[in-house]
């Protein structure tokens, strides 16, 4: 990289090293190796997270751009990209078993996608500051009854369907 790592994360299988940059790549590394086996150009803004799924042949890399793409890992070949957030996605949380995956972002939303469809299952607003990494970055439970966002720990049910006096919007 020629900028900043902003994030970097291990496969799940140990194989590999995701790494995403300000300087608007994103890298999948052999763990054994000192060079990079893929490089993934950028949507001209920094890519801020790496993660892997569950079986490590997925990389999933959020962006400056507002958008998260989904690449193969082995050849960096896109399959998906997740829409809708109006500002920059700068944290996200895959569920330990894989299913759900939650993004976070300047835009004061969380949003909550099905890992299988890449289709958004909720959106959460409400929140009263940007959500950013370093103190608020989305967390899903190992059980994906709960979502954790913000400072304040809000703890919002991803299976009942929310009142009117919580930030959480059905979609």
């Amino acid at each position: 990289h020629t900028g900043e790592i902003l994030d970097a994360s291990f496969s799940p299988d140990g194989a590999s090293v995701a790494t995403a940059s300000a300087d608007g790549t994103a890298r999948v590394w052999d763990a054994t190796m000192d060079s990079p086996s893929i490089v993934m150009p950028g949507p001209m803004a920094p890519w801020t997270n790496a993660v892997f799924t569950k079986d490590s042949k997925r990389v999933i890399l959020a962006g400056a751009d507002n958008h998260v793409r989904i690449l193969e890992a082995a050849t960096g070949q896109p399959v998906s990209e997740l829409s809708g957030h109006p500002g920059p996605v700068v944290a996200m949380d895959l569920s330990s078993d894989g299913p759900k995956l939650a993004t976070a972002g300047t835009d004061k939303i969380a949003r909550v996608w099905d890992a299988s469809s890449w289709k958004m299952s909720r959106e959460f607003r409400g929140h009263v500051a940007p959500l950013l990494p370093w103190h608020s970055a989305p967390t899903v439970s190992s059980s994906r009854r709960h979502l954790m966002t913000d400072r304040l720990a809000s703890l919002t049910s991803l299976r009942a369907r929310p009142s009117p006096f919580s930030p959480g919007i059905p979609h």
